[in-house]
């Protein structure tokens, strides 16, 4: 299915998917941090912004 993309469609494909799995886990940490009973406090849900990040980096590079 996806070998009649070109190079340019390939990219902004990955970088899409990319981009999905940032908001995965920035919605993770959403989810952790603020939900309305017994909430994470302090750094321990910070490390799902970490792979958020990554991959938000990884998807602008890809699609740019």
């Amino acid at each position: 299915m996806f070998s009649n993309f070109n190079t340019q469609t390939r990219q902004i494909l990955t970088g899409n998917l990319l981009m999905i799995g940032c908001c995965a886990f920035y919605l993770a940490w959403w989810l952790f941090a603020f939900k309305p009973e017994g909430a994470v406090k302090g750094l321990r849900s910070g490390w799902l912004l970490i792979p958020a990040l990554l991959l938000s980096v990884a998807a602008v590079t890809q699609i740019v």
